[in-house]
């Protein structure tokens, strides 16, 4: 679609940039620079190697699609390591309950970098987090109506009520102390944890990042459900 508007775009994937430190110092560090900054230090290294930086210093805008790429992102250019303007579509990439440390170090990060975030509460949010001059311009979600579709002529549902979602945000502990005997039973596609319950409750593995479930076995779950519940707590991240 950007190339019949008249861009010039490519596509990279993380597979294809160059490799950065897998070792346990990194593994060890991500968990303080996460919460400090929002920084993965894994994915830094990567997306900071003269191999991955010189796949995209080229480009005038580079599109970030996670909280992880986006904040490294921003702190390359930060230092001076990439020249190409960041667009950054967030999700949820400063929780409301962010320490003061969080947010300054937010703030300082995305200076300079313009945001498209998912929902209107968070444009909101970030507005007044991050401040007036922060660039921030919500980018309406869509979805691909011609995949996601009901079931053909003549299917039938399989009888039972299907909640999805790897999100933390996700609130599976209400929802299965909610279920009861005698309600259909509830299939919750998920690798987080899931409390028992009094009725009946089948947790179907689900991870989007190693592909567990095909699209296609996730449509079939949707198109069998009597209807989806998408359990959350409190949050401005577009977690539904």
């Amino acid at each position: 679609e950007l190339e019949a508007a008249g861009l010039a775009a490519s596509l990279i994937e993380e597979v294809d940039l160059g490799s950065g430190p897998e070792g346990l110092l990194s593994r060890a560090a991500t968990p303080l620079t996460h919460a400090a900054a929002g920084i993965n230090v894994g994915l830094l290294a990567r997306l900071g190697s003269p191999e991955s930086l010189a796949q995209l210093n080229p480009f005038e805008i580079v599109v970030a699609t996670t909280n992880n790429q986006g904040m490294a992102l921003a702190l390359l250019r930060r230092i001076g390591r990439l020249e190409a303007r960041i667009l950054f579509i967030p999700m949820g990439v400063l929780p409301a309950d962010a320490s003061p440390l969080r947010r300054a170090g937010t703030r300082r990060l995305l200076r300079g970098v313009s945001l498209a975030p998912l929902s209107r509460a968070e444009e909101t949010y970030l507005v007044g987090a991050l401040g007036p001059d922060q660039d921030v311009a919500y980018l309406p979600f869509g979805v691909d109506d011609k995949y996601w579709t009901p079931p053909p002529e003549g299917g039938s549902n399989g009888g039972y009520v299907l909640s999805i979602g790897n999100d933390p945000r996700r609130d599976y502990a209400t929802l299965t102390a909610a279920w009861r005997a005698e309600y259909p039973p509830l299939k919750i596609v998920t690798r987080l944890p899931v409390p028992a319950s009094d009725g009946t409750v089948e947790v179907v593995a689900g991870d989007w990042n190693r592909q567990i479930l095909t699209d296609a076995e996730v449509r079939e779950l949707f198109r069998g459900a009597l209807f989806v519940v998408l359990p959350l707590t409190d949050t401005i991240q577009p977690s539904g």
